[in-house]
């Protein structure tokens, strides 16, 4: 048995315990809770640490909300339901854990005894019926010692424990704003001299205050070199020299070389970036949500060319060739009357263009620098093999098909849409079956790692995160971000 860590929740008796149960298998649960505090976690369920998080906090607000107190229980799915959504609203609300299950992006907002009466009337929604852990049937289960523990005393008061917890995270928040703490999980102490003195200067200077509570107190004597030999105080030099600063005041007006000019694309970028990084400091937020996102985007420029990336593009994505003919002289003849030299020339032909499947992973565990690389990327391989147009897929639950796009609304501003959870198979079955696309163009899929097993029936690469792994061996090549 392999048991959780549950942090302060072990003072009250809760537990977890990670079981090989038939019951939570057939009927598809995670994990259900019952009244004496203990849950059991299913093993046939591979989740990740986040999800973990959700499941465990899931059933453990369920005892703190009181949904298993002998005065409210009812065995019903209804109470079961409206419960479930109880939970999931709050784990919601304080972005607690990331949740397995595909529950709707919209849930019902009111009152818990209204739901729970049209409920029992009308019968649970489908869309809300399995919300919680419990997968068919319900995660609350009411043992036979539903007042008395298992020793014989009395089961904790679940929702007074969890009012007990509130109080002292938020009295440690403020521990930790004031200076009386490094961080929420410290214990209190006796204040030292030194932290008193530093939490009056944050209070007395607030301009400097920002600039001072960066820094970190060190109540050791022997860590003091300067104080105690000044001679090593006077060889101290940085790579100006002794006494000078190495640290530019200011950042240079572009980006690059020096001497490199800019032009008016980078100089707009630069000042939208640069009004956004004053917004920010300014702490007003009345920005709009998607406009905030697209400037993030506007922070990673378009990625360098990897060699076996640019490989496997001139192998994949050929770019029209030009043609050389004498009946249009080259730009040098003049130079060299005796000698005739053939210029180079587009055929007036109709020339096949070539394109490429673009799958894009925007989940929610893809964040906006990823996505910023990942739409760069995107708009060079495009410019870079002289493709028109690039078919894109957008894919987090459900594939969204954004049709070709040209490399200058790609490079510019596209709407990103997803946000979801992680399916690429159906945004790849959406490539191979249309009518539209040609049956030789390649796939790329953009992905972080955190999605389904798929398979590519065409000839097919994978653009990752350095660090990220497939959950799968990959039979076309992978190549990642840096």
């Amino acid at each position: 048995m392999l048991r959780f860590p549950v942090g302060a929740w072990q003072r009250a008796g809760a537990s977890a315990v990670l079981v090989d149960d038939g019951g939570l298998v057939a009927t598809k649960a995670i994990a259900r809770v019952d009244s004496q505090g203990r849950i059991r976690a299913s093993q046939a369920y591979r989740l990740d640490e986040h999800e973990w998080t959700w499941v465990l906090a899931h059933c453990l607000l369920h005892l703190g909300f009181g949904h298993l107190a002998s005065d409210r229980y009812a065995p019903d799915a209804a109470y079961a339901s409206v419960a479930c959504l109880a939970v999931t609203r709050f784990q919601r609300a304080v972005k607690l854990g990331t949740e397995p299950l595909l529950a709707p992006s919209e849930l019902p907002s009111a009152d818990e005894a209204v739901l729970l009466r049209q409920w029992r009337e009308a019968g649970v929604p489908a869309q809300l019926a399995n919300c919680g852990a419990g997968g068919n049937a319900s995660d609350l289960v009411a043992t036979e010692g539903h007042l008395v523990g298992p020793v014989g005393l009395s089961l904790p008061d679940w929702p007074a424990q969890f009012a007990l917890g509130l109080a002292a995270a938020a009295t440690a928040a403020v521990d930790v704003a004031g200076g009386a703490r490094t961080s929420l999980t410290d214990s209190a102490s006796r204040r030292q001299p030194w932290d008193r003195a530093m939490s009056w200067f944050l209070s007395s200077y607030p301009l400097l205050g920002a600039l001072a509570s960066r820094f970190t107190l060190v109540a050791d004597a022997d860590y003091d070199r300067l104080a105690k030999d000044i001679r090593r105080l006077r060889k101290l030099a940085t790579l100006r020299g002794t006494g000078l600063g190495d640290v530019l005041g200011e950042s240079l007006p572009w980006t690059g070389s020096p001497g490199r000019g800019v032009n008016l694309d980078d100089f707009y970028r630069r000042a939208l970036l640069d009004g956004y990084t004053y917004h920010e400091h300014e702490g007003r937020g009345h920005l709009p949500a998607g406009l905030v996102a697209e400037i993030r985007v506007l922070q990673q420029p378009p990625l360098p060319w990897d060699a076996q990336l640019a490989r496997w593009f001139d192998e994949h994505v050929p770019s029209p060739q030009r043609a050389r003919s004498y009946a249009r002289p080259s730009r040098r003849q003049a130079s060299t009357p005796g000698i005739p030299r053939p210029g180079w020339y587009w055929p007036p032909e109709p020339v096949t263009r070539c394109t490429f499947g673009v799958v894009l992973d925007t989940s929610g565990s893809m964040n906006h620098e990823l996505l910023g690389k990942a739409l760069g990327a995107i708009a060079s391989y495009s410019a870079a093999r002289d493709v028109p147009a690039a078919r894109v897929v957008f894919c987090d639950a459900y594939p969204y098909d954004a049709g070709y796009l040209p490399v200058e609304e790609i490079s510019g501003r596209v709407r990103v849409r997803g946000r979801g959870g992680t399916l690429l198979q159906p945004g790849i079955n959406l490539l191979e079956r249309a009518p539209d696309f040609p049956p030789t163009a390649p796939i790329l899929v953009i992905t972080d790692g955190y999605c389904d097993v798929v398979r590519v029936r065409r000839e097919h690469a994978f653009l990752v995160p350095l660090a990220a792994r497939l959950p799968f061996t990959p039979r076309g090549p992978v190549f990642r971000l840096r």
